[in-house]
């Protein structure tokens, strides 16, 4: 037990001294590398002061033989006084589209994570060795992944807000039996799913790296250094973005990107502060590709270029509803509205009506009353010649309406263009028209027409618009 935890880098013990976990929580799934590291946790919950739990992970893919490594789990841990805990997960029922049981159980696993790890002083314990790394380097590398990718299992890192560590990272799997064997411990499980090379991930560890073991002497080890070298290089860059992104996002940046600061960066900066900005807009890690950085980048250039400075969209991969619309002046994160029907609203029978997410108003002045237009939230009509019934609904394609104090009809786009509002979102206004000529009356929250303008010692009718709460 000594020698392996003397051979641990000196930042995961570090860390685990330092007090700032009170509780680890070690996957356990009965195999060399998680049983070496339960024991060497074990050692050094004693010694730092730390719970410890076991957790195995029950996936019902291998029938009894999950049955037995779950009996296994509960022995080992039983006989060492480590407390366990199993947690059954469905893999079959929970996939999605093209995901592999590999994926799903991946994904299953991490929700479970974060519900354990939801505390600070708590974090997730993994027995990843060097060979993983060595087997996930060549998997991201086909992938297309940037350096930031290549190194995605690290000693210590944070992952949708829970903290992983992986002491084992720098030991290879036969060090790791070597230690076990020492340890007098042999009855390790052995998943036999591991020898299947029709998966990518077995073929890579049992005949890519084999083979290039042979022709190369050195060349795991070698692929280790290599490892350690890029994971320097992504950690730097990496620091470099989150400075970049503070400074982008320090006057409360929700949306949109400024697009001269963006175009600017070099593109190893872009691709991370794209996915900063993508993943705090959609609440969910969002992975940006290269194909998307290409095409933003084509889209600046032709917007630089156009005279009419047009509005450039890029729909988002895995987002169907999502896109990004850039402008001469931004990036612009938006989502296809939802297309409301139209709805006849009876306003004299009923004062208040909500048509998606707006609630409309209509109230009547007493002719004597004086009126003020404050802002476009409201807007005043002679309620002789209001119907008595308005359709509310969303603006068509090609409608026109001659704003109040206008000579001309304007179409409803060259509005919405003018008061700079997306064009993702103008659907979403409530429009008021005549039921059956269509003629429109007012654009809630945005503009009136000049049908029935209001006068002096007439009868008044007042509509107002706000946003549901």
């Amino acid at each position: 037990m000594k020698t392996i935890i003397a051979g641990l880098n000196t930042s995961t013990v570090d860390y685990l001294s330092s007090r700032r976990s009170e509780q680890v929580f070690c996957g356990f799934s009965g195999g060399a590398d998680s049983t070496a590291l339960l024991l060497l946790l074990k050692e050094l919950s004693e010694r730092l002061h730390f719970k410890l739990k076991a957790v195995h992970f029950q996936h019902g893919l291998r029938g009894q033989e999950s049955v037995e490594d779950a009996r296994f789990c509960a022995k080992f841990c039983g006989s060492r006084n480590i407390e366990l805990m199993e947690i059954n997960l469905d893999v079959r029922k929970a996939l999605r589209g093209m995901e592999s049981f590999e994926d799903v159980s991946r994904r299953l696993r991490l929700k479970e994570w974060k519900i354990l790890a939801s505390n600070q002083k708590s974090v997730i314990a993994l027995g990843h060795n060097s060979d993983d790394r060595n087997e996930n380097i060549i998997i991201r590398l086909l992938r297309g992944s940037n350096v930031s990718g290549l190194t995605s299992l690290r000693e210590i890192q944070t992952v949708d807000g829970i903290t992983i560590i992986r002491p084992l990272l720098n030991f290879s799997r036969a060090q790791i039996e070597e230690f076990l064997c020492r340890e007098s411990v042999s009855d390790w499980r052995n998943d036999v799913s591991n020898e299947d090379n029709q998966i990518l991930r077995n073929y890579i560890r049992n005949v890519t790296l084999s083979e290039l073991s042979d022709i190369c002497d050195g060349a795991k080890e070698g692929m280790k250094r290599a490892a350690m070298a890029l994971e320097d290089d992504a950690i730097f860059i990496e620091r470099e973005t989150e400075k970049i992104w503070k400074e982008l996002s320090s006057s409360s940046l929700k949306s949109p990107l400024p697009l001269t600061k963006f175009s600017a960066l070099p593109r190893a900066i872009k691709i991370r502060v794209l996915r900063k900005w993508l993943s705090m807009l959609t609440k969910k890690d969002y992975v940006p590709g290269y194909e998307l950085i290409n095409r933003i980048d084509e889209a600046i250039h032709r917007i630089s270029k156009l005279e009419n400075k047009n509005r450039i969209k890029i729909p988002l991969q895995n987002l169907p509803d999502a896109f990004i619309e850039i402008t001469a002046k931004s990036l612009e994160f938006a989502k296809t509205a939802k297309t409301y029907p139209a709805k006849i609203w009876d306003w004299r029978k009923k004062s208040s009506f909500v048509w998606d997410k707006y609630r409309l108003t209509a109230v009547l002045i007493d002719k004597t009353e004086s009126f003020k237009l404050k802002d476009d939230r409201s807007a005043y009509f002679d309620a002789s010649k209001i119907p008595k019934l308005l359709k509310v609904g969303p603006a068509l394609e090609g409608e026109r309406m001659k704003p109040f104090g206008s000579t001309e009809e304007v179409r409803v786009k060259k509005i919405f263009e003018n008061r700079k509002i997306p064009s993702s979102t103008r659907k979403s206004y409530p429009i008021l028209k005549t039921p059956e000529t269509d003629r429109i009356i007012w654009i809630a929250g945005v503009r009136r027409s000049d049908f029935a303008p209001a006068k002096k010692n007439q009868p008044i009718v007042k509509f107002s618009v706000e946003i549901e709460a």
